[in-house]
Formats: C-alpha cells, sequence, structure tokens
C-alpha cells in the first residue's frame, strides 16, 4: 500500500475507544477545528474504532463543511444522554439509536456534498468466522445502510448497544473493532496522531503486541484524570454537556503542545 502522496508521507489523525467519553473526544475535536483550521486538517486521513469512529466521522464531515463538531454533538450524539432515550439507563436501546442517526448522517454528508468517506475515513471491526475472529479494515461503504452497520459493528458491545453477544455485519458475526485493533491505522508507514481517551493499559501486551511506527499519542484523558470507569458510561444530558466542554477546554489548554504535534504553519 502506498503511504507517500505528491506533498510527502500520508498523515492520519486516529480516535481511539471511548465508550461514553466519545462526548469529550468531539468537545477535543472541537478545539483542534478552531486550533488548526479546516484547511490544515484536511492534510489527515481519519479513522476510528469503537465509539471514536464517531468522533472522527463527525469530524471528517466538519472538515469539509461550514458545520462544527458543536453543532453535531447537539443535533446528533447528545441524544444518547437525553431522557426519551434513557430507558433501561441507556442500557440495550442505544444500536437502534445509533443506526438511524448513522443514515441520517451519511444522507446529510451526501447533501452537502462533502468528499466521499470512502477512502477518505476508515474504521475497524472485529470479524467471527470458524477459525475465530479478526480484524476487518472498513474503509469503502455502499450506502447509509452499510455506513449505519459498520459504525454499529465497530461500537457494539453486548448489553451496551444490544442484546446478543454480537451483531452482524455484511454476513459476518462482528463485534467491537477496538478489540483486535485499538489504535485504528490504516498505512503501517504513515505519521500517526492518535487521539487516546482510554486509560494507558489498555495498550499494553497483548492487546497491543507491536507499537506502529510513527506514532504519536495524545492522552487527552489526563488534562481533567477522567476516572475509568465511572466517568466512562453516558448517564445524562447535563454530564454530556459537560463532558463536551472539558474535552474542548483540554484542547484549549493544550494549544501550544497540538500546534507543535501537527506542524501548524509549516
Amino acid at each position: 500500500m502506498d503511504t507517500t502522496t505528491s506533498t510527502g508521507p500520508i498523515k492520519e489523525l486516529l480516535f481511539s475507544g471511548a465508550m461514553g467519553c466519545v462526548i469529550y473526544q468531539m468537545g477535543y475535536a472541537q478545539s483542534l477545528l478552531e486550533i488548526l483550521g479546516r484547511d490544515h486538517l484536511k492534510q489527515y486521513k481519519i479513522g476510528g474504532v469503537s465509539a471514536g469512529s464517531a468522533a472522527a466521522g463527525y469530524l471528517f464531515c466538519a472538515i469539509h463543511s461550514d458545520y462544527d463538531l458543536k453543532y453535531f454533538y447537539q443535533n446528533s450524539t447528545r441524544k444518547f444522554y437525553e431522557p426519551p432515550n434513557k430507558k433501561y439507563y441507556g442500557l440495550f436501546t442505544n444500536g437502534s439509536l445509533m443506526l438511524g442517526l448513522c443514515r441520517e448522517h451519511w444522507n446529510f454528508c451526501r447533501e452537502l456534498n462533502i468528499p466521499h468517506h470512502n477512502g477518505n475515513y476508515h474504521l475497524y471491526v472485529t470479524v467471527f468466522d470458524h477459525l475465530g475472529f479478526e480484524k476487518q479494515l472498513v474503509d469503502s461503504f455502499e450506502g447509509p445502510d452499510d455506513f449505519a452497520q459498520a459504525m454499529h459493528a465497530s461500537c457494539y458491545l453486548p448489553a451496551i448497544t444490544g442484546f446478543g453477544l454480537y451483531t452482524s455485519f455484511r454476513g459476518k458475526k462482528a463485534f467491537d473493532g477496538g478489540l483486535t485493533m485499538p489504535i485504528p491505522y490504516k498505512y503501517e508507514d504513515s505519521e500517526k496522531i492518535f487521539i487516546n481517551i482510554l486509560p494507558q493499559s489498555f495498550y499494553s501486551w497483548p492487546v497491543v503486541k507491536e507499537w506502529p511506527k510513527n506514532l504519536t499519542m495524545l492522552n487527552i484523558q489526563n488534562e481533567f484524570e477522567l476516572k475509568f470507569p465511572m466517568d466512562y458510561f453516558p448517564w445524562k444530558e447535563t454530564w454530556s454537556d459537560e463532558m463536551f466542554l472539558k474535552g474542548y477546554l483540554a484542547g484549549i489548554k493544550g494549544r501550544e503542545e497540538i500546534e507543535k504535534i501537527f506542524k501548524k504553519g509549516q
């Protein structure tokens, strides 16, 4: 796979799994949009895994449109935390809401005529067969249903996003992509910036057997010392609003580091 462009090596901006803290990730992504600007961020291939695939997807759309992460939070992801969708405390029912929102988002992006997701955005899913389980890169989507099912599969956890032990994706049993690809890079030799919100222990051996090349990890949870697992559950809308703000402030406070890592102005 070619890892260079006419202007140098391929650059990837990647988002970790996040569980309920995807809202914090989205707040942080909003700060990236403001600090770096859309033109600078267009240099990056965008990817994510598990809930981070949603943050990555919304950022991709924001980079190529006049909308921002605040808009997508208020009109989409905040719905997971609002009372009408908190039956069983948000357990089991999140999956159907996710599928609907993902279909809407795909159609919204097509209406905006932004660059196609295919080849520009990717995520990972864990798939099962009779030989065991393996990672599956998904960087091409056939339409709104396929896109929604890919996102749902990448985020799928029993009791959180559905009733069964697994879901289905393109005819295979599927599960959370973070199980097999917690650092969701696509190109081995690319320059990678990884927006991580999970505890460092999630990247220890044997989960990550070999550290990717050319990777810079931003541990964005450290600014507010998030506690796992209590701070990672989707509690309610006021908690959600607070987490978006905290993620945004974490980025604003780290502006100097962000500009250095992303080589703004170079």
